[in-house]
């Protein structure tokens, strides 16, 4: 069976064999349901945005710097490459979190491919699906096909979406302002106290 086009293949499944599964650690389970209660008070039906981000990369079960999904792992190398990053320490700037499953995939994102240096944090976010008609979304980019990590195109198309992560990123960084804390949010910096992420 096509890992893509298979008789039963969800976009929930094609959302996790590029970016992973979220994993629900107990300390992800107590503040999303106090997420909920407090949005519920709020009298919103979803947990705002901006928790919601908080709740994927401050709870994350997994390594964000090292994704057992070939996808994500090449994507945040590729990634490293296309911003020259080269030490260890420059290399853990970049982290790829998967949110499939989180409030944060009821705003629409998948994955977030995340740059921190402890000063300035930058969100590029992905969505996925098989629907390659989707036009209208909420993530930074919308990814509708990949081939199989054994198949040919893997490769190059890794690459292509690398660049154009990378080349956001970039565009982001060089807005940045120049001293301070600040996290990009959405569309524009917000200066931060304490930590950036």
């Amino acid at each position: 069976m096509d890992w893509r086009t298979g008789d039963h293949y969800t976009g929930r499944e094609f959302e996790r064999d590029i970016f992973g599964t979220f994993r629900i650690t107990p300390a992800y389970q107590r503040a999303l349901r106090e997420a909920k209660e407090k949005a519920a008070r709020e009298g919103r039906s979803v947990v705002p945005y901006h928790i919601a981000e908080r709740l994927v990369t401050e709870h994350y079960g997994g390594d964000p710097t090292n994704s057992d999904r070939p996808f994500a792992k090449d994507l945040r190398i590729e990634v490293c490459d296309a911003l020259g990053l080269e030490s260890e320490t420059e290399l853990d700037r970049v982290k790829i979190y998967s949110a499939v499953g989180t409030p944060l995939d009821l705003h629409g994102i998948d994955a977030l491919v995340r740059y921190d240096d402890g000063r300035l944090v930058v969100d590029v976010t992905l969505d996925a699906t098989l629907d390659p008609h989707k036009f209208v979304y909420k993530a930074d980019f919308i990814i509708s096909e990949i081939a199989a990590p054994e198949e040919a195109d893997f490769e190059s198309q890794v690459d292509g979406w690398a660049e154009k992560v990378g080349t956001l990123l970039k565009q982001r960084l060089k807005q940045a302002p120049p001293r301070g804390k600040a996290k990009w949010n959405k569309d524009h910096w917000e200066f931060v106290r304490g930590p950036a992420a």
